[in-house]
């Protein structure tokens, strides 16, 4: 203890693993027992801004690009705590695969489509192979080292609870998006 470059690692370490090991709970207790949906209407920028508050520290580190374009007022219904765990999961990807990148970009965009409202958070990491975009959502494969390979599929099985589709995109050229496309209510939502 009286090191003071070992304080320095252990204050830095033991919080990132306590907050990993949590979500590895979390992921299984969902897994295990998903929570009842209990939906509300709310800006999506109010649940965007709710989540990014825990990245913006990797953002700020790693150098990232970001941007957001739409709508402050753009309104979704769903379980704003189903949904925050689905966020995160998604943009926990997305930071971790723009790790080492040169003009590392992240964008968030959404837009109301006739009956849905569709919001892409995209990046320009490596992208996703073929095989994996194929596999992405089953439960326990993962790429990760360490991984338990139920991030994805819980925000998966939360996202469909929620009337909400959930796709991964890659071009060949590099890069990924994950397309979710909330149900729009006119009668609810107005």
């Amino acid at each position: 203890y009286d090191n003071a470059d070992f304080r320095e690692k252990i204050s830095r370490f033991v919080p990132q693993e306590i907050e990993r090991l949590n979500r590895v709970v979390n992921d299984l207790l969902s897994y295990a027992n998903p929570p009842a949906v209990q939906r509300e209407r709310l800006p999506l920028k109010s649940l965007i801004d709710g989540v990014l508050v825990y990245f913006a520290d990797a953002i700020s580190r790693q150098g990232i690009r970001l941007s957001i374009d739409f709508d402050d007022e753009l309104p979704v219904w769903v379980d704003r705590h189903q949904m925050k765990q689905v966020l995160i999961n998604v943009l926990l990807n997305a930071v971790q695969a723009l790790e080492g990148q040169a003009a590392p970009a992240l964008r968030l965009s959404a837009e109301l489509r006739e009956t849905e409202v569709h919001l892409l958070v995209s990046d320009n990491g490596p992208g996703i192979s073929p095989e994996v975009l194929h596999k992405a959502f089953e439960p326990f494969y993962t790429t990760k080292t360490g991984g338990t390979g139920l991030g994805l599929f819980v925000s998966y099985q939360l996202a469909r609870r929620n009337d909400v589709e959930i796709r991964l995109e890659s071009p060949p050229t590099g890069g990924a998006t994950v397309r979710l496309i909330f149900g729009f209510n006119p009668e609810v939502l107005t």
